[in-house]
């Protein structure tokens, strides 16, 4: 892994982009705001001049709150203008190759005069000053592989790495990047990506922006457990009698009342059903004794 360019800690520090207001969004952009699955935004998230913001829920803003076309969004769009110009304003430390992957950065300012890539690990050392920054000024997109990093040592600070970049950044899946995202066009987070530090884009007249974060998406789970009608044929009395295997049968219907002898039909039984039988014929004029 090579050391690539920046300045020595003997040289004259490099001073950190102002953000004003904006320091505390995590997503500011100037048309809409559009999240795709479960995102978790720590910081505020602000559109202004318009007020479009979709995709919450399912995504959540944690340590912040939504400021869609008021006051606080306005006035942190200006203030994103202003570091947006004083990034792109900085005199250049070094210029960049085409992709950064597998260099060791240190404090400065780099620039790509067209488009910029990440594949691997870019990292960005510090030299063990908490204060040292790192800003990048890119002419076009900044578009991020798949799985890659920006990886921080000896003291070097998310807060103090700013990313300027001319059109669009295009973050790759699962890929991890540290710093404050300032673009004109679009920003766009893919499937499992990690940010650490704010994605914002400055109004620019007749080029209005717009915010993409996406994350993996959830599919609803279907529940299969339905109720199935009972089977055709059992009578619902029945079932509940607990007699599925007795014909039904109008004379016995108290039958599951009597003692476990007389179910069977019993000679008690037959006996009173019989006496009962013989009064009633005798009633009738049927069997008198001649």
């Amino acid at each position: 892994m090579a050391t690539f360019g920046g300045r020595s800690p003997a040289d004259a520090a490099e001073a950190p982009v102002g953000l004003g207001t904006a320091a505390s969004f995590a997503v500011l952009g100037a048309q809409t705001v559009t999240n795709t699955g479960p995102s978790v935004i720590s910081g505020d998230l602000g559109v202004s001049p318009l007020s479009a913001v979709t995709g919450f829920p399912p995504g959540i803003v944690v340590n912040g709150v939504i400021h869609a076309a008021d006051a606080v969004a306005a006035q942190a769009q200006a203030d994103l203008t202003v570091a947006y110009n004083d990034a792109a304003g900085r005199a250049t430390t070094a210029a960049l190759p085409p992709d950064i992957g597998g260099l060791t950065l240190v404090s400065g300012v780099y620039t790509a005069s067209s488009s910029l890539g990440l594949t691997g690990t870019v990292t960005l050392d510090a030299q063990g000053d908490p204060n040292a920054v790192f800003i990048f000024q890119v002419g076009t997109t900044l578009t991020t592989a798949s799985f890659s990093t920006v990886s921080l040592i000896n003291g070097a600070s998310p807060c103090n790495v700013y990313w300027q970049i001319g059109s669009s950044a295009t973050l790759g899946t699962n890929s991890v990047f540290v710093g404050t995202v300032m673009a004109l066009a679009s920003i766009s987070a893919t499937t499992g990506t990690t940010v650490q530090g704010r994605s914002a884009g400055p109004q620019r007249r007749g080029h209005p922006r717009h915010q993409h974060h996406h994350a993996a998406q959830l599919r609803p789970v279907r529940n299969n457990n339905h109720h199935h009608d009972r089977p055709r044929g059992l009578d619902h009395h029945r079932s509940r009698r607990g007699l599925h295997d007795r014909p039904w049968r109008g004379f016995d219907h108290d039958r599951s009342r009597r003692r476990p002898d007389d179910r069977a039909g019993g000679r008690h039984h037959r006996s009173r059903w019989r006496s009962g039988h013989d009064r009633a014929r005798r009633r009738l004029g049927f069997d008198r004794p001649g």
